[in-house]
């Protein structure tokens, strides 16, 4: 490669072990130019031509079918995905509203398909920025929010639903929450290169593991269990499954 290639790559805890990769590859600084941002920031830097590769929400597909999906890899569970949620203070039934996390694509459409296919409500759905957590007198409002914001927040509400283990519940499909995307320009090397890092990464979650501290989160099965980083035939069937049933027309006041 002559040039760098820039990358935007998701700035969450889910992607330690791609950072790791991109950390440890021999000469991988040398290639690539990588930057961090929230998922819609990934997409945004994507579309307004900042970057030659990036992790863009599952749901970014919907809007440009043209994108090739370019490695092995992604972010996505097979049930519980614990980073994931419907965050409320009374159950399911009784939500009339929910605030969108506006760092989010893919979990905001995933919502408001569980709303209709899986729990038969039909909520008002507005979007907002929850980074500093969300506070509500109304009992009857849930809130989703991704990444680590999840760790931070969730102890302020009765009730959390798992969006990972919900799709599972109606789908029996894992869900596929970002993928790796390239512009046409982007030489097959620089590609190649990209497949050997995150797989690096993926490789070494043991080495990760024991260098992350044990107070709070649970790392191991965070990391191990509750995500996923393959993108193996199964995996490309859920995605599929989710374009097919996520709102073609927004719903979000």
């Amino acid at each position: 490669m002559n040039h760098r290639v820039k990358v935007a790559m998701v700035s969450y805890k889910n992607t330690l072990p791609f950072a790791y990769g991109f950390d440890h590859f021999k000469n991988s600084f040398k290639a690539f130019d990588l930057s961090l941002y929230n998922p819609a920031k990934c997409a945004e830097a994507f579309i307004k031509n900042k970057v030659d590769i990036a992790l863009v929400p599952a749901a970014f597909l919907n809007d440009n079918p043209d994108v090739k999906i370019i490695t092995d890899f992604c972010i996505a569970s097979d049930g519980p995905v614990n980073s994931v949620c419907l965050l409320t203070n009374t159950s399911i039934e009784n939500i009339n509203e929910v605030i969108l996390d506006d760092h989010s694509m893919t979990s905001n459409a995933l919502v408001q398909v569980l709303c209709r296919e899986y729990w038969h409500i039909n909520p008002i759905f507005k979007k907002q920025d929850v980074s500093l957590g969300y506070h509500s007198n109304s009992k009857d409002t849930g809130v989703v929010m991704i990444g680590d914001k999840v760790f931070e927040f969730e102890s302020q509400f009765r009730y959390k639903y798992d969006l990972g283990e919900y799709w599972k519940e109606l789908t029996n499909l894992p869900f596929v929450f970002a993928v790796w995307i390239a512009r046409k320009h982007v030489s097959n090397e620089a590609i190649q290169k990209l497949n050997q890092i995150l797989s690096l990464g993926v490789e070494n979650i043991d080495t990760i593991l024991d260098k992350l501290s044990t107070e709070g989160l649970d790392y191991e099965t965070y990391l191990k269990l509750n995500l996923k980083y393959s993108f193996t035939k199964r995996f490309k069937s859920g995605l599929k499954l989710y374009l097919e049933l996520i709102p073609q027309k927004s719903s979000v006041r």
